[in-house]
């Protein structure tokens, strides 16, 4: 008698928690539906309201992260610099710097690049994609109502940063005279700083410590090696 009191207990809790779960499913679904949101890529999001079931939402399925910049964003990106180097770090910069240097020196000894060199020919390649497709926009928004070629707006800008390019640039350092031997008895000499090169030949002197020193080694116009800078 006892057992059967019991399945008759177990089998009315379970009616009691069917009936509840169809009145909760029925509550839910004589709601209003859930807002929508879409986001900049197209997807839509949906808000769900919890409907009281038992049990816990999967963790992935659940996004909690705010719209716009991180905090990591906001107080380290500030400039266009720093916004490439979100594409580029120094990492992958060093890399492709070791492996460009590696293969270019199988065919030429003293070939080199340098860091800044290697961040503005990639900087050029992505302008250079930029100007394939949106170079006509940034033309017209710049010239207005003028009307000129592109071909001739091109090479007026080309003038006008080579125009400033060469006003900043220092006069050339004709008149030094050189120290040593005249130009009959001069004889190639191997550099002795060493520092950027692999025993470049050279015919200039370093006019302090009078040491020979190469084109890459030489910090100045007037042949001063970085010993003695």
């Amino acid at each position: 008698m006892d057992k059967r009191k019991r399945l008759m207990n177990v089998q009315e809790a379970l009616e009691l928690l069917n009936r509840l779960s169809e009145a909760e499913s029925d509550v839910c679904a004589t709601e209003p539906s859930p807002a929508q949101e879409i986001g900049k890529d197209g997807t839509v999001w949906t808000v769900m309201e919890p409907c009281g079931g038992a049990g816990r939402r999967q963790i992935q399925n659940i996004l909690t992260e705010s719209a716009g910049p991180t905090p990591h964003a906001r107080h380290n990106i500030t400039d266009k610099l720093t916004a490439f180097m979100c594409l580029c770090d120094n990492v992958m910069l060093e890399e492709i710097l070791d492996c460009t240097i590696a293969e270019a020196r199988r065919d030429r000894a003293t070939w080199d690049v340098s860091i800044m060199e290697l961040k503005a020919f990639i900087a050029l390649l992505y302008v250079r994609g930029f100007g394939k497709s949106c170079a006509w926009v940034v033309y017209r928004s710049c010239m207005s109502q003028e009307n000129i070629p592109r071909r001739d707006f091109m090479l007026q800008l080309a003038h006008e940063l080579r125009a400033e390019w060469m006003a900043s640039k220092a006069p050339p350092l004709a008149d030094l005279p050189f120290s040593g031997a005249g130009a009959e008895e001069r004889r190639r000499m191997t550099c002795m700083v060493k520092a950027h090169c692999m025993q470049n030949k050279t015919f200039c002197k370093c006019v302090k410590c009078g040491d020979a020193v190469c084109g890459k080694c030489t910090a100045k116009v007037l042949s001063v090696c970085n010993n003695c800078v």
